[in-house]
């Protein structure tokens, strides 16, 4: 391989946003008929390196390329669909049937999502992974912000003079968990990082519903208060909440074009937390509703700056546009 080839194939990986077993059969697969197409020109006696430099011109801007490949093989149909789907469905069964409050049944939940999550990573991250990986990292990064609000209130109260509401050794053991979650969240990450951001976006589509939905509960009391009448019906809302999102991830899965994904997270997904919010809390303000659709933008987008390959790309056509 010579070193035009090397740097055309280094772009072609970088541009290829598919999972990584896909990644590899893609580039074996252009490779060969890179190979293939040397070799017609050699035998037409064209020399071998100007060979090579026409070959990598017949394919074209590596990164048109790969958009082609990603059209193919990053959108799903049928039986992929459904699994992206199935745990969008089942927790919006859970709420429609009221089954939030049976620590039996959130288990169940839990374990499930936990267990595919779990079986899509040994399978090298098949296209319908990314909800799943959702809602198993959900229980990490919901309880990663209550340890920190819980230590960060902590050590206020002793630094302030107060008596701290926990023991010492509770405290311990709630700040041990921080970097621990922190490691599961930052591993998954970086490994759905290494193929695509909006993976991520896809996968964190729960969590500005599933806050909100907390955030109400705590209004009322807290999850575990003897009078749920108001968290009860707001069942049927929520429900909906999660059907929609079941729609919208059914949607993005058959979209073939990343630009595209990315205005479909921004159309739809802000303005249905706008209305969750609505309907958590009748007294919201405009300025709640606002600060609703912004902070679920930035939950969704802000993946992109993680992503190394993105963001040369974004400052590349900044240079671009101002050139």
């Amino acid at each position: 391989m010579g070193d035009a080839t090397f740097r055309y194939f280094a772009a072609l990986w970088g541009s290829l946003h598919v999972n990584p077993r896909t990644r590899s059969d893609v580039l074996y697969e252009a490779y060969g008929h890179l190979e293939e197409r040397t070799r017609e020109l050699a035998h037409e006696g064209v020399p071998a390196e100007a060979a090579e430099h026409q070959a990598l011109a017949d394919f074209g801007d590596p990164r048109e390329i790969a958009q082609a490949y990603y059209s193919v093989h990053a959108t799903t149909q049928g039986r992929d669909t459904l699994f992206a789907v199935l745990p969008h469905i089942g927790i919006a069964a859970m709420f429609r049937f009221h089954l939030w409050v049976e620590l039996f049944w959130v288990a169940v939940a839990v374990s499930i999502a936990v267990a595919t999550a779990t079986a899509a990573w040994r399978r090298g991250l098949p296209n319908w992974t990314a909800p799943w990986l959702g809602y198993a990292l959900v229980l990490p990064a919901m309880t990663w912000v209550v340890a920190a609000v819980v230590v960060g209130y902590g050590a206020w109260a002793f630094v302030s003079g107060g008596t701290p509401p926990l023991s010492l050794a509770m405290y311990v053991a709630v700040a041990m968990w921080i970097p621990v979650a922190t490691i599961i969240i930052l591993t998954i990450a970086r490994r759905t990082l290494s193929y695509d951001w909006l993976a991520i976006s896809l996968a964190s589509l729960p969590l500005p519903f599933l806050s909100a939905w907390l955030f109400m509960l705590h209004w009322q009391g807290g999850v575990l208060i003897p009078d749920r009448v108001r968290a009860l019906e707001m069942d049927t809302v929520t429900a909906m909440v999660f059907l929609a999102l079941a729609g919208f991830t059914a949607l993005f899965m058959r979209i073939g074009r990343r630009s595209w994904r990315l205005v479909l997270i921004l159309a739809l997904v802000p303005p249905l937390a706008a209305v969750a919010t609505l309907k958590y809390h009748a007294a919201a303000d405009l300025a709640t509703v606002v600060g609703a659709i912004v902070l679920t933008a930035v939950l969704l987008v802000s993946p992109v700056l993680l992503d190394p390959v993105d963001r040369a790309s974004l400052r590349l056509r900044r240079r671009d546009a101002t050139s």
